[in-house]
């Protein structure tokens, strides 16, 4: 068979339609540079509105429990593994 049947009577794609378009083969150095100008533009603009970070990053609070009762957990398979107890 060509390539047309096949196309035509299998699963309706070629084989060549199935390769990714838009992804580079080559690394582009430009590119990366332009992520790490946008970055240190964002880190900037952030640091101008919020300030700096303090000595040793952002504190972490520890979570509170708020006394909310727990669910209750339920036995996957029901009636019949409380009947085996």
């Amino acid at each position: 068979m060509n390539d047309e049947s096949d196309f035509l009577e299998g699963e309706g794609a070629r084989a060549s339609s199935l390769k990714s378009v838009h992804k580079l083969s080559v690394r582009d150095p430009h590119h990366d540079l332009q992520l790490l100008r946008d970055l240190e533009i964002i880190n900037a603009r952030t640091e101008a509105e919020l300030g700096k970070l303090p000595h040793g990053g952002v504190p972490v609070t520890p979570s509170v429990n708020r006394g909310y009762p727990r669910p209750r957990r339920r036995s996957p398979c029901g009636k019949a593994c409380a009947a085996m107890r």
